[in-house]
């Protein structure tokens, strides 16, 4: 596990680093801590106070992480609960960018966007990513940000009656909500010529479905 460290420099704990404590660091324990810019850096614990949450450390090297290639998951807006269950998983599949829309079935559950980032620092942390995807909740509806971003998107499990299956995949892929999209969903997406991908007799909840996509 590495822990985000704001201000990795100070060479010192304070009590902001929340997740520190959980590992309750000793005097000579090795560490690793990261900017969450692609750097994770191997510190040694030189002394830690549980009560306050304050100790030091020094650094001992540090590993830059090349920058993963862009993967893009637009994702219709579903129950905050399996939105919170999509960013603990979505950085295993290393997507790199998640833009929650709303389309025309989608649940209109208010999202608390700290609570989400929050998720997403524990995920990475959990799973060692330096590295973390960017979160954007867009009021647009779906039809609107893809026509107005001139974005040519794979759209996921879509019944296309103008091309067939992708077999290839995009870095881009665009998920319904739980009802699926809807008719005039689908005539746009069929009126733009936009490529879809099918997991044939596969079809997954809406919140697994964009991790499925990339982790294959």
């Amino acid at each position: 596990m590495i822990v985000f460290k704001e201000n990795i420099n100070s060479l010192e704990f304070i009590k902001d680093d929340a997740h520190i404590k959980v590992i309750r660091p000793k005097p000579g324990q090795l560490l690793k801590l990261t900017d969450f810019k692609g750097n994770i850096y191997n510190v040694e614990v030189l002394d830690y106070n549980f009560k306050t949450s304050q100790g030091s450390y020094k650094i001992l090297n540090t590993i830059n992480v090349k920058k993963p290639q862009t993967r893009t998951l637009i994702q219709s807006q579903i129950d905050k609960t399996y939105i919170e269950k999509l960013l603990e998983i979505a950085p295993l599949a290393n997507i790199t960018e998640i833009i929650i829309v709303n389309a025309q079935y989608s649940n209109s559950s208010k999202l608390n966007i700290d609570r989400l980032k929050s998720i997403i620092y524990r995920a990475c942390e959990q799973c060692e990513l330096p590295y973390l995807p960017t979160l954007t909740i867009e009021n647009q509806d779906l039809i609107s940000y893809i026509y107005k971003n001139s974005l040519r998107p794979t759209i996921m499990e879509l019944p296309s009656k103008n091309s067939k299956s992708e077999s290839t995949k995009s870095s881009t892929v665009v998920i319904g909500p739980e009802g699926g999209f809807s008719t005039k969903e689908i005539e746009f997406f069929n009126d733009q010529k936009l490529s879809f991908y099918s997991l044939k007799s596969n079809v997954l909840p809406s919140w697994i479905a964009g991790y499925s996509y990339f982790i294959e």
